[in-house]
This record gives structure tokens, C-alpha cells and sequence, in this order.
């Protein structure tokens, strides 16, 4: 079996609570106060997210999930960027705040490619922006970034051109709270997708086409990993069956990192139990 690259970790408990409360942005607010009633029965954001990209065996799953995020809220909003973020040059640029932050002075060791927190992706692009993705990658995947260039530090030129600020916020979810799913839901019918972040088991990596994920079973190898969420639907009836749940359950669409050959052409539908299990949350707002 493959085991697919993941790479994320939990961000620190002081950078969730910075973070605004998603049920306070604007458009969310307005939805929630409107009443779960109100919302759109499906919403789905894919097609604004036509590049399934692969991050091949490198751990760089929150840099190619905010470029999804990024490329998809923009052009939901009307205001398509035009090309496909870099994730070589976010992911760099994230680790370099990382190691500034570990290693305050003094010399500082080359980046390792040992994943990253979402809000500190977050700040990489809400502090230098984003820059066009040269793809495919030197070995040929779809993107950027593979164990040829991975430990390379922020190109300084790179980064001056993308110092274009995109996101607004930056909002979390409290997935604690009983209203999470509605919460989410409200930002997915807002044209805001979000930034996730959940433990990764063998089950989800062994999902083929009309699979459903479902609450991770943890494993010794497991590892962090972070994707977007991009839509929702009702389960069918027989959907529903296989997961345990009502006909008409509302799961959510995952679109991930891993190539258009893992799942349901790398997207996936997410059953309630795999939403309760989310480390974070993340909705992607923007200026």
C-alpha cells in the first residue's frame, strides 16, 4: 500500500485563540441568523479549483491546501488570481517564520521538511502574498515542490513580488461546538472555503472512487494532514447506510493533494463522524 505524504501539525492553542470566531465574520453571521433553514441545500466550490495537485512524497500538504483555498475563494468572489499559487514558495516562506521563531538569533539551520501549522501558512500568506506555481514540479508532479527542492530557503525576490496581501482574518471554527457543522456549512454557502487540519489514518488513504472518509482510527504511523473543504451535500439513502447516519446527512467535500487518482478523483466526501474528528478549521476569507 502507498502511504501518501502529509505533513501538518496541530497550530499552537495561542494561535487558535487569536484567531476571530468564524461565526462573527460577516457573511457567516448573517446565514447563522438567518437560521440553518436558510442554507442551500448543496454548495459546491470545485469547479472554481480546476488543478488537483500532487505533493508527491514531501510534507507540504498546508502549503498546496492554501493555494486551493486561496485560488478558490478568489474566484468564487469574482476576482480569479489567474494562476495557481506557489506552494513551494508559501511552504518556505512558513517554515522560515517557524525556525525565526524557534531560533531567534544566531545561525539558522537549513528548513526541514517537517510540516507546518495552518495559522502559521496563514500568516506566510497574509504577510508575503502569493506567487505563480511553476509546474510541474522538477520530477513531474502537478506543482511546485518535491524532495528535489524542499529544503531550499525563500527566494527573497520571489517573495517581493508576492507581497500582495489576499486574506482577510484570519477566522477558526471552534469544532467543540454542537453548531460546527452549520458553521462550516454557512462559510462553504459564503464562496469561503476552509482550511483543515485532522490525524490521517490508513482508511483515508486507501479511499477509492464514491468512498466516504470517515472518524480516523489512530495508527502508531499516522500523520497530520491538511486539505480544503470545498462543498456539501446530502448523503443518499444508501450513502448514508454505509456510514451509519440518516438519509439526507449533511458531508462535506474534501478536495485534497494526492493527484487525481486517490479517491473520487482527489476529491471525497466526508461523513459527519470525519468532521467531529477535525483538529481545526480554518475558513479562507478574503480582501
Amino acid at each position: 500500500m502507498r502511504r501518501f505524504a502529509t505533513g501538518a501539525r496541530r497550530s499552537h492553542p495561542d494561535k487558535l485563540a487569536r484567531a476571530t470566531p468564524a461565526r462573527l465574520h460577516p457573511a457567516i453571521k448573517a446565514r447563522l441568523r438567518a437560521g440553518t433553514a436558510t442554507l442551500p441545500e448543496s454548495v459546491d466550490l470545485g469547479s472554481y479549483w480546476p488543478s488537483i495537485l500532487d505533493q508527491n512524497a514531501v510534507g507540504a500538504c498546508t502549503a498546496h491546501a492554501i493555494a486551493c483555498c486561496v485560488t478558490t475563494a478568489m474566484a468564487a468572489a469574482g476576482k480569479p488570481l489567474g494562476f495557481v499559487p506557489s506552494p513551494l514558495c508559501t511552504y518556505a516562506a512558513t517554515r522560515a517564520i517557524e525556525r525565526a521563531a524557534a531560533i531567534p538569533g544566531g545561525t539558522l539551520p537549513a528548513l526541514s521538511d517537517s510540516g507546518a501549522e495552518i495559522a502559521d501558512v496563514i500568516a506566510a500568506v497574509s504577510t508575503y502574498g502569493v506567487r505563480p506555481m511553476n509546474a510541474p514540479s522538477p520530477l513531474g508532479f502537478n506543482s511546485d515542490v518535491d524532495t528535489s527542492n524542499v529544503l531550499a530557503d525563500p527566494d527573497g525576490f520571489g517573495l517581493e513580488v508576492a507581497s500582495e496581501k489576499l486574506l482577510y482574518g484570519p477566522y477558526s471554527v471552534d469544532m467543540t461546538q454542537p453548531n460546527a457543522s452549520d458553521v462550516l456549512a454557512a462559510a462553504l454557502a459564503s464562496n469561503i472555503p476552509i482550511d483543515i487540519a485532522f490525524e490521517c489514518d490508513d482508511a483515508f488513504m486507501q479511499l477509492g472512487a464514491g468512498g466516504i472518509a470517515v472518524a480516523p482510527i489512530a495508527g502508531p504511523d499516522d500523520g497530520g494532514h491538511s486539505v480544503a473543504l470545498t462543498g456539501y451535500q446530502p448523503l443518499t439513502a444508501e450513502q448514508a447506510a454505509s456510514v451509519g447516519v440518516p438519509a439526507g446527512t449533511r458531508a462535506f467535500w474534501l478536495t485534497n493533494s494526492w493527484g487525481t487518482q486517490w479517491a473520487t478523483a482527489g476529491r471525497v466526501l466526508c461523513a459527519p463522524s470525519f468532521v467531529a474528528a477535525l483538529w481545526e478549521a480554518w475558513p479562507t476569507a478574503i480582501n
